[in-house]
C-alpha cells in the first residue's frame, strides 16, 4: 500500500487515523510487530505538528497522538529531552480528559510548569465535567477538604454519590464523617429489620434521590459536622 501522502496536513479524512495506528504499531509493537518507539514517536508528531499550522483545528486523533507520546517518555521508551507537560497540553486542547487530568496533577506538584493549585482544581473540574471518573473523585476530596475550591459536601456527595463520599470521609484527611451516612443496616440485618429502621445505604443515588436528600437539610447536618 502506498505510504500516506503528508502534504501541507495531516487531516484529510481517513489519513489521521491510518498515521496514528501505523504510529501506535511502531511505538508498542502492537499486532505482533516488535516496537520500534522512536519511529512510532516520529510518526505521531506528525500530526502533533498539524496544530501548529495557522488553519488547523483540534482532533481527536491529534489528542491521542500527543497523549501516546507523552506516556511513552513518561514510561521512559523515549528519550526525554522535552518536557512531557507541553504534549499533555496539546492532548487537553483536542479533550483528552487523561490528559488533563495528568496535567492537574502536574500543576499541583510543580512538576515541570508552576505550582498552581487553583489551576489544577480548574482542570481537574473540566475533566470531571466530561465524566472522567478518576477527576471526579479528585474533585469531591477537593471539595471536601476544602483544598484549592470551597467546601461543598453537597457538590462532592453529587460528584461521587453519598456513600462513596462517606468512604473519602473516612480516610481520615477530611472532616468528621456525618453519621446519617452511617445509619443504615448491612444487607444481612436489613431482612431482619423493623420496618422503622433505617434502610442499608446504597452504593449509588440518581439525581432525584439525590435532590429529594439535600432538601431535607442534611446539607446543613454536613456543615454543622
Amino acid at each position: 500500500a502506498a505510504a500516506p501522502a503528508w502534504g501541507h496536513r495531516a487531516s484529510v479524512p481517513g489519513e489521521e487515523d491510518a498515521i496514528y495506528v501505523m504510529g501506535m504499531t511502531l511505538l508498542r509493537g502492537l499486532r505482533g510487530k516488535q516496537p520500534r518507539p522512536e519511529a512510532g514517536a516520529r510518526l505521531l508528531q506528525k500530526l502533533v505538528d498539524v496544530l501548529e499550522e495557522e488553519d488547523a483545528s483540534p482532533s481527536y486523533f491529534i489528542g491521542a497522538a500527543a497523549y501516546a507520546i507523552a506516556r511513552a517518555k513518561s514510561e521512559k521508551l523515549l528519550e526525554r529531552p522535552r518536557k512531557v507537560a507541553p504534549l499533555l497540553r496539546r492532548a487537553a486542547t483536542c479533550g483528552h480528559v487523561r490528559a488533563l487530568h495528568e496535567l492537574a496533577g502536574m500543576h499541583e506538584k510543580g512538576i515541570e510548569v508552576r505550582k498552581d493549585g487553583r489551576e489544577a482544581a480548574r482542570l481537574v473540574e473540566l475533566a470531571a465535567t466530561a465524566g472522567f471518573q478518576d477527576a471526579k473523585r479528585e474533585l469531591a476530596r477537593m471539595h471536601i477538604d476544602g483544598e484549592y475550591v470551597p467546601r461543598d459536601p453537597e457538590r462532592a456527595a453529587r460528584l461521587m454519590g453519598l456513600h462513596r463520599t462517606a468512604d473519602m470521609w473516612k480516610d481520615g484527611k477530611g472532616p468528621t464523617p456525618p453519621s446519617f451516612l452511617f445509619k443504615g443496616t448491612s444487607p444481612d440485618e436489613a431482612a431482619d429489620a423493623a420496618p422503622d429502621d433505617a434502610p442499608y445505604l446504597k452504593d449509588e443515588y440518581d439525581a432525584a434521590e439525590m435532590d429529594a436528600f439535600f432538601s431535607q437539610g442534611n446539607c446543613e447536618a454536613v456543615e454543622k459536622k
